[in-house]
């Protein structure tokens, strides 16, 4: 079989790969003598050989960049903040180390981006909204600190919904974050500035959460990769949420992941942040890992829950199955009506949730816009007896077997990240009608957090001048499948980002 295959996991395997990859005939590359103004284009891993075969300093990576964010930003709006002294600073100061011998590590110089609900130490971490514009974090956020000890930089602070409590960024404390493909589209949310920072080439990763594809909408909306870590995988902690007092929907279906421009660069981000936390005692020690059967095997969902599929969406679905066909893997379309149960039991966890625990500082500091899509949700799903919540909780764990006993049979389950191409901008404050429509388009996406499963989305082709994405679903703390089944894809269909806003 044709199988491409990553079994490293070192910055320079995988940067080498991508190094001769890029210079192959029929590929263009920025020339040396461009490097200081298009490092912008490269991926992570490109960029961390560049400073390791020396072609640049991290003082040259970083300056591009702030270069990229001051000529890009003022059209999407998707950075709230610009560490520009701070990371000029980290970038001198690895850049004198690397000059007395001292060897680049895994992320060594690579800029990021942070989303405005992580905390990073001495800035503030707002959640969107304007009554936390002073929460200043004491300390890192457990993804930062690794990031950081990776010696990558922070180089911006990226925008969020209120409370990320909507499915288009668009904030009461920053104001809406624009689609580069589209100002008319919504950018997805919530993780929806990171998205376009690292689309519009401002950062090669952005680090985000997803409590219900916060990951995964955004990169379809925005034409990037995205991973949703298998619950457990990644530590968790915000100081924005007392320390006693994390809900339980968002202990169970919120994690913390990176967004991309590449399979080698999340695979890179994932490894950086799979570290231990003492703030987190729900963190699983578990190596990343995830071999395809001798004979592979994937599941393809077209249409989740049969609540109606928009045609390229279902046009990217199949092609990712004709491509993986091509590598020798067996592709079985599945019915997929079943997906109505979970989708409709993650939404009344969640919205019991909403009712019990977070209503008040919402109603109290959320804008009207983030208020009324809640509100629209919130009459979606009436409020649930205790007995009625209890015996959903149970009902979790019969969806998850069913799951694993399929993840017996397929190595991974493909199918889109949302139904719908991306809404128009307001119209997801349209009322009930509008919020029942984005919900039931997210089916398979809610799945993989209701039952804590891994996911990767990734663009596959475009149609009508958007991105067409898919996710691909594997058993839970199986990520490398999923990474390995994308790069098969990515292999084929290549990077649609980055992009300079097309208006």
């Amino acid at each position: 079989m044709n199988r491409r295959r990553f079994v490293s996991n070192s910055a320079k395997t995988l940067a080498a790969t991508l190094l001769v990859a890029r210079n192959r005939p029929g590929k263009s590359t920025p020339g040396l003598s461009q490097l200081p103004t298009e490092l912008w284009r490269f991926t992570a891993v490109e960029m961390v050989e560049l400073v390791r075969q020396q072609k640049i300093s991290v003082a040259e990576l970083i300056k591009a960049h702030l270069r990229r964010v001051q000529a890009v930003n003022p059209k999407v709006n998707a950075a709230t903040a610009t560490l520009e002294e701070s990371a000029l600073r980290s970038a001198h100061q690895f850049d004198q180390e690397l000059a007395k011998g001292k060897k680049v590590t895994a992320l060594g110089g690579v800029p990021f981006s942070i989303k405005d609900n992580i905390d990073l130490a001495g800035f503030a971490t707002t959640d969107g909204v304007k009554a936390f514009r002073n929460n200043i974090a004491a300390a890192d956020a457990p993804q930062v600190a690794a990031f950081k000890r990776g010696r990558a930089i922070p180089l911006v602070r990226t925008n969020m919904p209120d409370f990320a409590l909507r499915y288009h960024t668009d904030s009461g404390l920053n104001g809406p974050t624009l689609n580069p493909w589209n100002a008319d589209l919504t950018t997805g949310g919530s993780s929806g500035g990171d998205a376009v920072a690292v689309a519009t080439g401002m950062v090669p990763i952005g680090l985000g959460n997803d409590y219900g594809g916060s990951l995964r909408y955004p990169a379809q909306c925005t034409g990037v990769c995205s991973i949703r870590p298998s619950r457990g995988r990644i530590p968790y902690f915000s100081s924005s949420i007392p320390y006693n007092n994390v809900p339980y929907s968002v202990k169970m279906f919120a994690v913390q992941g990176p967004i991309a421009r590449s399979i080698a660069d999340l695979r890179l981000a994932l490894h950086t942040m799979n570290t231990p936390d003492h703030r987190d005692p729900a963190w699983v020690s578990t190596p990343i890992t995830g071999a395809l059967s001798a004979q592979p095997r994937v599941g393809l969902i077209l249409d989740p829950g049969n609540f109606g599929v928009d045609p390229s969406v279902k046009e990217a679905v199949e092609k990712a199955g004709k491509i993986l066909e091509r590598q020798g893997i067996a592709v079985e379309e599945i019915d997929s009506v079943a997906l109505r149960e979970p989708q409709r039991l993650w939404a009344q966890i969640v919205t019991t949730d909403i009712r019990h625990v977070f209503w008040n500082v919402i109603n109290q500091h959320a804008s009207r816009a983030a208020i009324d899509f809640v509100e629209a949700f919130l009459a979606l799903y009436p409020p649930l007896s205790i007995n009625q919540f209890v015996n959903g909780l149970a009902r979790v764990n019969g969806i998850a077997a069913a799951w694993n006993t399929s993840f017996e049979y397929f190595d991974a389950v493909i199918g889109p990240v949302s139904s719908r191409q991306p809404f128009r901008v307001g119209s997801d404050l349209g009322g009930q009608e509008q919020a029942r429509q984005i919900l039931e388009s997210q089916a398979l996406t809610v799945t993989a957090n209701l039952l804590g499963l891994p996911s990767v989305s990734l663009p596959v082709h475009n149609a009508n001048g958007l991105p067409q994405s898919i996710q691909i679903m594997a058993a839970r703390f199986a990520e490398e499948k999923c990474l390995r089944i994308a790069e098969m894809i990515e292999t084929e269909v290549g990077a649609c980002s980055p992009i300079d806003p097309k208006w």
